[in-house]
């Protein structure tokens, strides 16, 4: 199941069951602008939405919950607020830093991790857009209506898709790497005691004075013991090269 970690400020406490309960709680806590109680509401139905598509969907309202989350368990695909203003940022030029700190503290978690970055933002100053490709992210409008509910749920998705093409081709990589070792084991195996052979039929040459059978024989296990030699090398630095 693909892992989803949707991080915003505007994740509604649980305790707060109805949307009237949310709506009425933040817009005391939060009068301006008057529609940004009706974010919480949103957030809420959208966790929900990723949750009925089946997605595993953990929820973090403040940047400690996003590191804490992060630093227990991966994530394949975060979606993750730009601007915390709910958490403390300013409404300035340094509103988007927390959002870029967090998102770089994912991919430091958790490498392949495809992160969405949400905002509002990306409407009226579109250069962060830009800026948050740069960075490694989608950039996704927020707004708290169907239309960028839709649009959130189908990157969620094509994220998600992605993240399951790489690990499937990790996957394929790891099986093909296993099935060419398995044939290296082989063959020194079979090397090994062509090498054992060689050397008792010389010494049986040795025994009844066949000189000239003795130096071929001898000659064949020099150079299979050479093989097994740099067989033997070749799948250290095999094993090497896999664990690294």
């Amino acid at each position: 199941m693909v892992r989803v970690l949707f991080a915003d400020d505007q994740v509604p406490d649980a305790k707060l069951v109805s949307d009237d309960q949310i709506r009425s709680h933040y817009a005391k806590l939060y009068p301006n602008p008057p529609d940004f109680a009706d974010g919480f509401v949103f957030m809420r139905h959208m966790v929900k939405r990723l949750q009925d598509e089946a997605y595993e969907v953990a929820a973090a309202a403040t940047p400690n919950e996003v590191r804490r989350l992060i630093r227990d368990r991966a994530y394949d695909v975060v979606v993750l607020d730009l601007c915390w203003y709910a958490a403390g940022s300013r409404h300035d030029a340094t509103a988007t830093d927390l959002g870029w700190q967090l998102a770089q503290q994912v991919k430091s978690a958790a490498p392949s991790a495809q992160i969405i970055m949400f905002s509002h933002q990306f409407y009226e100053n579109q250069e962060l857009a830009a800026t948050a490709a740069e960075k490694g992210c989608l950039p996704v409008y927020k707004t708290y209506d169907d239309a960028c509910a839709r649009n959130l749920l189908v990157t969620v998705k094509w994220a998600a898709n992605r993240v399951s093409a790489q690990t499937g081709r990790i996957e394929e990589l790891k099986d093909f790497d296993l099935g060419e070792y398995k044939l290296l084991s082989r063959l020194l195996l079979v090397s090994i005691a062509a090498a054992i052979a060689l050397l008792l039929v010389s010494v049986l040459f040795v025994v009844v004075n066949l000189t000239a059978a003795t130096v071929i024989s001898s000659t064949f296990a020099i150079v299979v013991t050479t093989v097994d030699a740099l067989l033997v090398k070749y799948i250290r630095m095999y094993r090497g090269g896999t664990a690294g």
